[in-house]
């Protein structure tokens, strides 16, 4: 999905993100998913881009299910600027997203696009494992 690379990112990532959830059955993972979606559709937005806000830029979401096994996200933007997580102060308004991305997920990781220009980071959710209920 093509979202423009603005404020309104986060919104329409966590709106997609719900929908294509709700649409493979995957209940389990919707609280996490979409919570990554919006903090990397964030950081997109906000440090993602080439070019000085005003000029149209998108920043791309992606979303795998591969059943029973992960959901992968990916989230390409604009910048080739590496994402680093940071120690921020607890009074701190903004700076825990990637944190907040790594503890929720299974995997993730980045690389630069092939052109050179921007990046994809990837998540990998795993699915809770069957309950045994008896």
């Amino acid at each position: 999905m093509e979202i423009p690379s603005d404020m309104r990112a986060a919104g329409a990532a966590r709106r997609f993100a719900a929908a294509k959830l709700y649409e493979w059955g995957c209940a389990d993972l919707e609280d996490d998913a979409v919570l990554i979606c919006s903090e990397l559709a964030t950081n997109a937005a906000v440090h993602g881009r080439a070019q000085t806000e005003g000029h149209n830029e998108h920043i791309r979401l992606d979303l795998t299910w591969r059943p029973g096994n992960a959901l992968i996200i990916q989230v390409e933007d604009n910048s080739s600027a590496q994402p680093t997580p940071r120690d921020s102060a607890p009074s701190a308004e903004s700076g825990r997203g990637l944190g907040l991305v790594a503890s929720l997920a299974d995997q993730w990781s980045c690389w630069l696009n092939r052109d050179g220009r921007g990046k994809r980071v990837q998540v990998c959710l795993r699915p809770p494992p069957p309950s045994m209920a008896g």
